[in-house]
């Protein structure tokens, strides 16, 4: 559906002899979608649907859910499952949290990158009460303190209220 959508627009720019607004706009969905494949590429099933389909919730909630994938999840220790229900739960409150009309600031990010033996999801998410989050991140530290993996919630003051960040650590298999 998207890629016939796509391919209208562009059929359009071409009718109207709008050549480099073409280009511009393919070469927009092509950047699109090489980051859509990075998450495709994770290599865990259930963390790649964790975060589609916390994309998908933020689009009808209005809200801004930015990522940056820079590492894959093949040799990670802690089962697909309990990363996907751990990516879940805390993916899900944030946009929940943003979702509410009032809420100014809509916005989160997520990004996941190798550090050391471990690899690390980051999100961030602006927050007034970050209650709610806790609850989340407890769930999913619980999920993935048997396998080695954990997760921690801070909160600074940022413009606004505050930002909260949680960081799920995932191990890697040693020499990876």
């Amino acid at each position: 559906h998207d890629f016939l959508n796509h391919l209208q627009v562009i059929s359009g720019f071409i009718q109207l002899h709008k050549g480099e607004e073409a280009r511009a706009y393919i070469r927009e969905v092509a950047r699109e979608l090489e980051r859509q494949g990075a998450i495709l590429h994770l290599g865990v099933p259930e963390a790649a649907f964790a975060l589609l389909y916390a994309l998908r919730e933020a689009a009808l909630a209005q809200v801004d859910l930015r990522y940056d994938i820079r590492c894959s999840l093949v040799s990670c220790t802690v089962p697909g499952t309990r990363i996907g229900r751990a990516l879940e739960a805390v993916l899900l409150r944030a946009v929940r949290m943003l979702s509410p009309p009032e809420v100014r600031h809509r916005s989160l990010s997520v990004s996941l990158e190798k550090d050391g033996s471990c690899c690390l999801f980051r999100v961030s998410v602006p927050v007034q009460d970050h209650g709610d989050l806790r609850e989340a991140v407890d769930a999913a530290g619980e999920e993935l303190a048997g396998c080695g993996g954990g997760a921690a919630l801070g909160v600074r003051p940022a413009a606004g209220g505050l930002l909260a960040e949680v960081v799920l650590s995932l191990p890697l298999r040693e020499g990876e």
